[in-house]
C-alpha cells in the first residue's frame, strides 16, 4: 500500500533502479564533465512537473 501512495505523485510511476541514480551522482566526477560548471541536475523522477 505505501508503494501505491509513493508512486502517485512522479510521472515515472516506478521506482528509480540502482544504477539511475549512481549515473548522475557519478557524471560530475567523470571526464565527461570536464565543461559542465554551474549547473544542478536534480533526480528526482519528475517530481518538479507538477
Amino acid at each position: 500500500m505505501i508503494n501505491d501512495v509513493l508512486l502517485l505523485a512522479p510521472p515515472t510511476k516506478q521506482f528509480a533502479a540502482i544504477a539511475q541514480v549512481a549515473a548522475p551522482a557519478v557524471f560530475p566526477a567523470s571526464d565527461d564533465a570536464a565543461s559542465t560548471a554551474g549547473t544542478i541536475q536534480p533526480m528526482n523522477a519528475g517530481w518538479t512537473a507538477h
